[in-house]
């Protein structure tokens, strides 16, 4: 079975972009279902790459996700603070599905 028979295109049901700054945007596309599983981001309160208005933006335009601001932490998934609250994250996904 290849990958394009296990996930097959699908459409969003919304869809835009994010202003980041002079020229630059960030694509974001919702798609599933939308009464489905809640959504989480994290951002990195001091991350250099992506400013914390691009995840203020995200927010206002996604009000279903729960936004995570992560002090004291990096733009890596490695970095320990984002690991730990990528976990929490996932613990709590877990739970609320087991319900």
């Amino acid at each position: 079975m290849t990958l394009r028979q296990l996930y097959p295109p699908i459409e969003p049901y919304r869809a835009g972009y994010v202003h980041v700054d002079a020229g630059r945007s960030i694509y974001y596309g919702e798609a599933g279902n939308p009464d489905g599983r809640p959504a989480l981001f994290l951002h990195a309160g001091p991350d250099l790459v992506c400013p914390l208005t691009t995840a203020w933006d995200l927010a206002n335009r996604w009000p279903e996700a729960q936004p995570r601001i992560v002090d004291a932490a990096g733009h890596s998934a490695y970095d320990p603070p984002i690991t730990h609250e990528l976990i929490t994250a996932t613990d709590h996904f877990l739970e609320a599905e087991a319900r």
